[in-house]
């Protein structure tokens, strides 16, 4: 299954800039920045984490 990575467009303390050199890191990995979001994606935009989260859960379980 694919690592998925979100964060705030806005965070301060952990960058988009973090967040992105991690995902690097990481074969395969998707990064979800949310405009409009600070430091707390999941509280600030709720419903569009819920849909990045649902169509995660969504994608085939790839096992290799």
């Amino acid at each position: 299954m694919t690592t998925v990575i979100m964060c705030g467009a806005h965070d301060a303390e952990d960058t988009v800039r973090k967040h992105t050199f991690v995902a690097d890191l990481i074969p395969d990995a998707v990064l979800h920045v949310f405009d409009g979001a600070g430091h707390f994606p999941t509280l600030e935009a709720p419903d569009n984490v819920a849909a990045k989260l649902q169509g995660w859960f969504q994608t085939p379980l790839r096992l290799t």
